[in-house]
């Protein structure tokens, strides 16, 4: 039994932060935490390895791409608060007002060079 638990077990508790002499003498159920916070690492070096990929994609898109750029700023990863969530739609809104703005604008000139045209 000895032998199955130091060729299984004993190296996964070592590589997650377990020393040697904790391992021989806690209960298993208190490496319930270790294995928990072993997960959020390999989460997080996922997290790491997924965005790593995301930038080199980026630079790659960036320098063959034409009309594509690299990012200005990092690429967000937490969430954002009601504060900035408001204020992005407040931009958002702005956005739209001046999009719905420029076209008001092109349709009137369009309807203004019509009536120039049947003026002549």
């Amino acid at each position: 039994m000895r032998e199955e638990f130091t060729a299984e077990w004993l190296p996964s508790a070592l590589a997650m932060g377990v020393s040697e002499s904790q391992f021989w003498n806690m209960n298993p159920r208190r490496l319930t935490p270790y294995v928990q916070a072993d997960g959020i690492r390999l989460e997080r070096a996922n997290m790491t390895a997924w965005l790593c990929g995301a930038y080199v994609r980026d630079a790659v898109a960036s320098c063959f791409c034409r009309g594509v750029e690299y990012p200005e700023k990092p690429i967000r990863i937490t969430p954002m608060s009601e504060a900035e969530k408001e204020e992005a739609a407040e931009a958002e809104r702005q956005k739209a007002l001046d999009f719905f703005r420029r076209l008001e604008a092109s349709f009137k000139r369009k309807e203004e060079m019509k009536r120039d045209r049947g003026a002549d």
